[in-house]
């Protein structure tokens, strides 16, 4: 599918409203084919009927014949494209959880790693003993509350006996020498993800992370291990994955945990079309049987950042096509009793002995059945003619062109469907028409692209979609299915991987993002820009007094007097912590120190559960500024500055001195 382009109308509701339906007063033409010959005149003898020059046979039989690949072609059509939409949305939606569910296990164990590595600190300075003792370990408790991921911290010693846990007492020796990651240890490898383990001290399933700390001999002298509990990435799947299955795994296939659960130890086969498609991408998107319920599913996968862990999302291919095998089981009854009424409509042509007029009657009653299968279709419909001329439509049709302020006396069947996109006078408008025009041609199989048409009260997205018709002496047929629910849950996906979850400000990624693309325009036009950063100050004291609930609660209200305190066009986005920024297209350094003023006050003067003052550097785009992190770079040590002379101030960021 071609990427969606905005059309503000005029494609659809133009190219529509011409093919509505028309019966002008007093004239019975209105009510007949366009394609029809006109009645004879006075005076004129009538031509011999069909059946007596026995081209009734032959045009019956060619009939039934066009219209059953017609509709049959119409149906293949749109269940082909009603398919690909339902695994297009499957994918989507799996592979947007699993980046999501990917970038909070980045989260997970790079907190892992990081308390590694200041208890890594602790036991250089201190030693095992030292640092496992119950002084020590108090500490070390101390640290691992700060990561509420983090079930419990395990030392070991160099012969994996453990020494010391930080949130449970030792009710006798453990000797932890038979477990994967310390035998990976002694084999040299320095920080291991351990295969999922019930702990032998809690009682826990539990995976870990361990990292190795060896002598100046190059001895294994401790590991520090790091235990994250299953149950709570369990809980994390299941809030994101409803009524599927997210699996974190190891790149070697070893299960770390699932949604839903599968015993300790489970690893997935070989075969497996993952192990093989991470070495080329890593996300991606696959059609395979699961080998543990051995139901076909569609799996979306996603390579968390930096470690070797794998996320899998999958759904049942039954469930993902349920509705589409429901809407096929009603499109074959339909053709099954279009093609019965059919045959019986031409056994009957057969065997009359009427005249060509009742034999005409006939012919449209069975053209309005047909017809009466489309109108039943969702999708918007109408076959187009190689010279442009509209052929039929349905009703989904001609109800959008009444909907949108055409009157159903305004056009009739049979009007050019190419002059109505020339009158949108819109560039997609235009690339339809050369589209439809190529298909016809032959010179493409089918066009289709995505384009949006907003009402005053809602917002659309639809699917034009141009096939062939078999036999058709390059006829086409041009639906527009309505993808706006699609279209909705892509952008959902995109603002919650552009969102900070607790502020509902831009997240780092969707800051940095814009802040880039300001700074290249502001740069190559030479139009003003400045940038804020701002720390809360002495927010550690607010987290430990207070609790990390308060210091969230602190963090929101900071947002929310941020965010009433700037422009519309201006961007506010939490760096990370208790770390902000914003972003002031268009402002000189008067104009940003003002802002930061404002601010500042503004975070005072904010209600909240704790009084917190900010410290604010500024910094404004200069010519010797080549790249975004120059400009960054110059707000933080301008923070640092703040910082450094008492806090709670504003602090600008000056140019270095000019060299001669």
């Amino acid at each position: 599918m071609p990427p969606a382009r905005r059309v503000h109308g005029p494609l659809l509701r133009s190219c529509i409203g011409v093919a509505t339906m028309n019966k002008h007063p007093g004239s019975e033409a209105s009510e007949t084919s366009p394609c029809a010959g006109p009645p004879p005149g006075p005076g004129e003898a009538s031509p011999p009927s069909l059946l007596a020059s026995g081209r009734l046979p032959r045009l019956v039989v060619a009939s039934i014949v066009g219209v059953l690949l017609t509709i049959a072609g119409l149906g293949a059509a749109l269940l082909h494209e009603r398919y690909e939409l339902a695994v297009a949305g499957s994918y989507s939606s799996s592979l947007g959880a699993s980046r999501v569910i990917a970038a909070h296990l980045h989260h997970v164990l790079s907190s892992a790693e990081a308390l590694q590595h200041l208890i890594a600190a602790r036991l250089t300075a201190g030693g095992l003993q030292q640092t496992g003792s119950a002084a020590g370990m108090t500490e070390v408790r101390r640290l691992v509350d700060l990561f509420p991921e983090i079930a419990f911290v395990v030392l070991l010693d160099g012969r994996g006996r453990v020494v010391a846990n930080s949130h449970f007492a030792l009710a006798s020796a453990i000797d932890n020498s038979d477990r994967e990651y310390f035998r990976r240890h002694r084999q040299g490898e320095a920080f291991v993800i351990g295969e999922p383990v019930r702990s032998r001290s809690v009682g826990k399933d539990v995976f870990t992370l361990s990292r190795a700390l060896r002598n100046a001999a190059g001895e294994l002298s401790a590991v520090i291990v790091v235990a994250v509990e299953r149950v709570h990435l369990e809980y994390l799947f299941s809030r994101h994955v409803r009524g599927g299955v997210a699996v974190a795994l190891r790149d070697d296939g070893t299960i770390l945990t699932r949604a839903p659960q599968v015993p300790l130890g489970e690893k997935l086969p070989s075969t497996t079309p993952l192990l093989h498609l991470a070495r080329t991408a890593p996300e991606g998107s696959y059609e395979a049987v699961s080998p543990f319920d051995r139901d076909r599913r569609y799996f979306s996968y996603g390579k968390v950042q930096d470690f070797p862990v794998y996320v899998l999302v999958s759904e049942r291919s039954s469930d993902v096509l349920a509705k589409w095998r429901s809407d096929a089981a009603l499109l074959l009854m339909l053709l099954l009793g279009a093609a019965l009424a059919l045959l019986v409509a031409g056994r009957l042509a057969l065997l009359a002995l009427g005249e060509e007029a009742r034999a005409r009657r006939r012919l449209e009653n069975s053209q309005r059945f047909s017809l009466a299968i489309l109108d039943s279709v969702s999708a918007h419909i109408a076959i187009v003619a190689r010279d442009g001329r509209i052929l039929a439509t349905n009703r989904a049709w001609r109800d959008f062109a009444l909907r949108n302020g055409l009157g159903e006396g305004e056009a009739v069947e049979g009007s050019s469907y190419f002059k109505a996109c020339e009158h949108a006078d819109h560039e997609d408008a235009r690339t339809a028409l050369a589209g439809i025009s190529s298909v016809m041609t032959g010179a493409a199989k089918e066009f289709q692209f995505d384009y949006a048409c907003h009402a005053p009260d809602e917002q659309r997205w639809f699917t034009m979609k141009v096939t062939p018709l078999l036999d058709a002496q390059g006829a086409v047929l041009v639906s527009h299915e309505n993808v706006t629910r699609l279209m909705e849950a892509k952008q959902a996906l995109r603002a919650l991987a552009e969102t900070d979850a607790l502020t509902g400000l831009a997240n780092r990624r969707r800051f940095l993002e814009e802040a880039e693309r300001q700074f290249a325009l502001a740069r190559r036009h030479q139009r003003p820009l400045a940038v804020l950063v701002l720390d809360c100050d002495h927010f550690k004291r607010v987290n430990d007094a207070r609790g990390h609930e308060v210091g969230d609660q602190v963090l929101v209200a900071v947002a929310r007097a941020l965010s009433r305190s700037v422009r519309k066009k201006d961007l506010v986005g939490r760096l990370g912590g208790e770390e902000f920024a914003v972003l002031l297209p268009e402002t000189e350094l008067d104009g940003a120190v003002r802002v930061a003023q404002h601010v500042r006050a503004a975070v005072v003067a904010h209600p909240g559960p704790v009084t917190v003052t900010v410290s604010v550097g500024v910094a404004v785009l200069r010519r010797d500024m080549e790249d975004l992190a120059t400009l960054l770079r110059a707000a933080d040590a301008a923070l640092y500055a703040a910082k450094q002379n008492g806090r709670d101030r504003v602090e600008v960021a000056h140019a270095p001195p000019s060299r001669l």
